[in-house]
């Protein structure tokens, strides 16, 4: 059970942190567009993209490209912004949507797996413990509530 809950946070983490990426380079995107081919040319981003960390960053990258590819990309994208900003923004849009669905799927198995393993730890305590049965058949065995389901 505590190895689902972990997945699923690790998932929503995976998530977030590259929504956060794709709106860092996003305006930066949106300024490339609209500079001329010379201005491309010259254009050198800051190291920070402004952003308070790069390591969230570079995190994304590296888990979208693998550690390797990960840094060439993260190289082009400070050498070469105009040519590599949206290719990789592009790539992160993709894995978003991917990312999503993923988790629509994720999170159904998950209920599904958690639903199965509590109604057998449900079951199990129902067979240990003969004094819930009465408990909760007596409450719901009422006059009142008999004659409340018939009307």
């Amino acid at each position: 059970m505590y190895k689902c809950e972990e997945e699923r946070y690790e998932f929503d983490l995976n998530i977030e942190a590259n929504l956060h990426t794709i709106s860092l380079l996003e305006p930066w995107a949106v300024k490339i567009e609209e500079m001329s081919q010379e201005e491309k040319v010259n254009f050198r981003l800051p190291r920070d993209l402004g952003g308070l960390s790069t390591s969230i960053f570079q995190r994304v990258i590296k888990k979208i490209y693998d550690r390797e590819r990960g840094l060439e990309v993260i190289d082009a994208i400070f050498s070469e912004p105009a040519i590599a900003i949206p290719v990789v923004l592009k790539r992160l849009k993709q894995k978003d949507e991917e990312w999503k669905r993923s988790q629509v799927i994720l999170f159904s198995l998950i209920g599904s797996v958690n639903g199965t393993k509590f109604g057998v730890k449900l079951t199990l305590r129902i067979l240990q413990s003969p004094s819930i049965i009465r408990a909760s058949t007596s409450r719901h065995l009422t006059a009142k509530l008999c004659f409340q389901s018939l009307s």
